[in-house]
């Protein structure tokens, strides 16, 4: 009886994920390995108290399955399941190399103890997973005496890292290596930041890195409109979209017409369409019988700019995104959808907001309740209006920030990746670029790790500059 009633007292205090969630959870495959993890993180305090107690167990690969749940699920007690993790060791550990890069991804007091946390990493490698994961708070490696530590390495990958760190706090490189002069060139697509002299940026072919991040430098003297347009939007070229940050404002909105006739994918029109709304430029309503995503991100760009303009356009989008908001084909086009209605404004799109809101869970939930809080007029607050403005059209994969979540990341999977055979695998970075490989691996070429690190990497939980 007492056994029962202890049994009992339980049972709300510790839930187990359900069997096909376990199930996926030690999965061969990655990407399912990971989407349950994301799964798990959305859980509520008994998921928690699950994942807790289940820390530790099982083989390296779960153990980093859930070290990623317990980053992403962000609690003070999920937090010091990643520093465990990452605690200093002696040998070289798969496990912590990727727990470093959580820690410095995700933990709030990753980056304070500078010296604690680089001897942290037993290796260079494993102190490069660290540095790649602070790239998401860069400003804590810019103050000493991180600069000190890592220029006193002599080591020119990790001098890379803190030299990607300090580019995207607005301040000059350190380094002269490939990798260094990259990170300069990708940064450069932040219009905060002075354009670079075209002279310094040389010819795009053969680079000893992916063409694009040297076509899309912003530069002085800017290129023309008329030079602009006698290039084609193929291969590397789809980055001239970004163009519009660089071209002299008056040639904004002609560059914007030619480009959105021509730009296909969706990675391009997603850069394009945001750079139009971030710039405030002149859109043009429905083109055709269903809402994308590209337009989203343009409508959101401006509404963090002019509000009351992006809820005009948005109204014109208003029908076609009650019909993908309600189609049910894909939770990432209804989100986005979501937006629309939500910045439309009117009663009956706000009752098809709270109707979806109520009946979702997990992680549709979680994504959807800010859109059904800004509906609702819930962010009069100007900050917190902009940061979840800011956070869709990032999502989206808009304008210039949409070009640095993809391609900051692209630059960190070739470091820590670049040569295994999971690279080799992988579309963006199966092109192998020897001098972005320079960080010695502690493992062998089709060590699991590799996967790992790369799904996290590029899967869009990782971000520079969070």
């Amino acid at each position: 009886m007492l056994l029962s009633t202890f049994a009992l007292f339980l049972l709300p205090c510790l839930q187990e994920p359900s069997e096909a969630l376990q199930r996926a959870l030690i999965s061969d495959d990655v990407v399912a390995r990971f989407s349950a993890a994301r799964e798990i993180a959305s859980g509520d305090e008994r998921t928690e108290k699950w994942l807790v107690n289940e820390a530790g167990k099982g083989t390296a690969q779960y153990q980093r399955t859930l070290l990623l749940s317990a980053s992403l699920m962000g609690t003070p007690q999920t937090y010091e399941l990643v520093e465990r993790a990452a605690r200093r060791g002696r040998k070289a550990s798969p496990l912590r190399a990727f727990a470093l890069l959580l820690y410095g991804s995700f933990h709030p007091q990753a980056g304070e103890d500078a010296s604690r946390d680089l001897n942290r990493g037993a290796t260079p490698f494993e102190q490069g997973c660290l540095l790649a994961g602070l790239l998401t708070r860069p400003e804590r490696l810019t103050v000493e005496p991180w600069p000190s530590l890592i220029a006193g390495k002599k080591d020119d990958a990790l001098l890379a890292l803190l030299d990607a760190g300090r580019c995207l706090n607005g301040e000059e490189a350190l380094g002269d290596s490939v990798l260094s002069r990259a990170v300069v060139f990708l940064t450069s697509a932040d219009p905060r930041k002075a354009s670079l002299r075209a002279a310094d940026l040389g010819d795009s072919k053969g680079m000893e890195h992916p063409g694009l991040w040297q076509i899309t430098a912003r530069r002085l003297p800017a290129r023309t409109v008329e030079e602009l347009k006698q290039l084609a939007l193929v291969g590397d070229h789809v980055g001239l979209v970004l163009c519009l940050y660089e071209v002299s404002p008056d040639q904004r909105q002609a560059l914007f017409h030619h480009y959105r006739t021509r730009a296909v994918g969706a990675d391009e029109q997603a850069w394009l369409w945001g750079a139009a709304g971030n710039l405030e430029l002149e859109m043009p309503g429905p083109q055709s019988s269903k809402l994308e995503l590209h337009q989203v991100a343009g409508i959101l760009g401006l509404a963090n700019r002019n509000l009351s303009k992006a809820r005009e356009i948005a109204r014109s989008y208003l029908a076609l995104a009650r019909v993908a908001f309600q189609s049910g084909t894909s939770f990432e086009k209804q989100w986005a959808a979501g937006t629309i209605l939500a910045l439309g404004g009117l009663e009956a799109d706000r009752e098809l907001l709270q109707k979806a809101f109520a009946n979702a869970n997990g992680l549709e939930r979680q994504r959807l309740s800010p859109v059904w809080k800004f509906a609702n007029r819930g962010f009069e607050d100007d900050f917190l209006r902009s940061y979840w403005l800011q956070q869709w059209i990032r999502d989206l994969n808009g304008g210039w920030v949409g070009y640095l979540d993809s391609e900051g990341p692209r630059w960190t999977a070739y470091l820590l990746t670049g040569g295994s055979l999971e690279a080799k695998n992988r579309g963006t970075i199966s092109t192998r670029f020897e001098s972005l490989e320079i960080l010695p691996k502690d493992y062998a070429i089709d060590h699991v790790l590799y996967g790992d690190l790369a799904e996290f990497l590029l899967s869009g939980d990782y971000r520079w500059a969070r």
